[in-house]
């Protein structure tokens, strides 16, 4: 994938981002795709870049979408130092070794959205303990866990399609 189409849909993906955190805030659901942004990163780039990326794309979420400053920057960041990881984990070694980018055609759905809920879960866990600290009893952290988990899905599979359009392997 050229590298300036993948630049400016990852801005634009940041934009509807910030579009979703400024005005889609429910109690018990927080829709985000930062995860699948970083998920879709390529892997050629070493991790310190991605942490860095990940690091500055949830410091703008926060700071204009008028959210707790650095609270997703926090929750980010341990996503794209797991990003080779959960790859390896969910997808397939050679991804990584071998620098492919993610599409659904070559890697399947299944794959992707194992790989998809495992970022989501722990950014969510991070977000979530940061979030409340202790204030909200697990129940509801367990649902919003879940409920966002779920829902977020669905907003990141359709942000990998938009990012890593099909390649060959």
């Amino acid at each position: 994938m050229s590298s300036n189409r993948f630049t400016i849909c990852f801005i634009l993906a940041l934009l509807v981002q910030l579009v979703l955190a400024k005005y889609c805030q429910w109690p018990f659901v927080y829709i985000c795709i930062l995860p699948a942004m970083i998920l879709c990163m390529p892997t050629i780039r070493p991790t310190w870049w991605t942490m860095a990326v990940a690091f500055l794309a949830g410091f703008a979420v926060d700071a204009l979408a008028d959210g707790p400053l650095g609270l997703n920057a926090v929750a980010l960041v341990p996503v794209a130092a797991l990003q080779k990881t959960i790859i390896r984990f969910a997808i397939d070694a050679d991804i990584v070794d071998r620098h492919y980018n993610l599409s659904f055609r070559s890697n399947g759905y299944i794959r992707l959205s194992i790989a998809l809920a495992l970022a989501y879960a722990v950014f969510f866990i991070i977000y979530i303990i940061v979030d409340s600290a202790g204030v909200r009893n697990f129940g509801f952290n367990l649902t919003k866990l879940l409920s966002s988990t779920l829902v977020s899905l669905i907003f990141g599979m359709t942000t990998i399609a938009v990012l890593c359009p099909y390649q060959r392997k």
